[in-house]
């Protein structure tokens, strides 16, 4: 289990390979099944999870920051993951090598400590909610496309397995046991996903949500003795003014593989 020092409010497992259950806004309360990845090309698709061939390391055997290395016959995906000290936010970085190949995230959704009622919907990111529980996946290069269905019948999963690629692009699933699948733009780049009582709270959280804030939350944050790191792509220049950050980084990437490496 990974969390971060400071008032985020969120707890993460890691199992497979890949996130399993997160925690929301207490230990008892399990939002998430599970965030998994299909790799996939021309021809070619496989779940990470199921292939079951990775590594896992950590900083120290004491800094729960993990890294995870999933190694297949073509393919090669890299993900770091970093719990987000300010907000309740989980970010994973990612590397996929391999020839022609993409990343799916597949999200699977218990918000509300269950799988049923639960509605998933596509609008940018990656939304679902459930009785005042709400969770938006956002990559930080965007969607190239994606689609909420239903486990077992409409979902990503079931796409792959019938189809062999992704063919299903449905915008909504409405209260059930729902799961959420995009295929992301690059094959580098960060995951934000993010909690919050509302849709609105979860997208805010998660647009905001890197390592990094404002200066006056940084400065806050040093108090309270976190590391810090400051985006300068999004903020511009930082005010002397206020505590040095403990990185300084041109995109979110940069800033999350700072602080996991650190």
């Amino acid at each position: 289990m990974t969390t971060a020092l400071g008032p985020s409010r969120l707890w993460a497992t890691v199992g497979h390979g890949i996130v399993n259950e997160v925690y929301w806004p207490a230990t008892g309360q399990p939002q998430l099944r599970d965030l998994g990845f299909v790799v996939a090309g021309s021809g070619f698709w496989a779940e990470v999870k199921r292939e079951n061939r990775y590594t896992l390391t950590t900083p120290e055997p004491y800094v729960p920051l993990a890294r995870v290395v999933h190694e297949g016959d073509r393919y090669r995906l890299t993900l770091e993951i970093l719990p987000d000290p300010m907000r309740d936010v989980l970010l994973i970085s990612y590397l996929l090598e391999g020839q022609g190949l993409a990343l799916y995230p597949l999200l699977a959704p218990h918000l509300g400590v269950s799988g049923w009622n639960n509605t998933a919907w596509v609008d940018g990111g990656l939304f679902a909610q459930s009785d005042g529980r709400n969770l938006w996946l956002l990559a930080d290069a965007g969607f190239r496309r994606a689609s909420a269905g239903y486990v077992g019948y409409s979902d990503g999963w079931q796409d792959f397995a019938r189809n062999g690629t992704m063919t299903y692009s449905f915008a909504r699933a409405e209260a059930g046991n729902v799961a959420l699948i995009g295929e992301c733009v690059t094959s580098e780049g960060v995951l934000a996903l993010a909690f919050a009582q509302t849709p609105e709270g979860a997208h805010s959280c998660c647009i905001s949500g890197g390592t990094a804030g404002p200066a006056w939350d940084i400065a806050g944050a040093a108090r309270a003795g976190l590391r810090t790191a400051f985006i300068s792509s999004v903020e511009g220049s930082y005010l002397g003014v206020y505590p040095k950050p403990d990185v300084v980084a041109g995109s979110l990437l940069e800033a999350a593989r700072a602080m996991v490496g650190g």
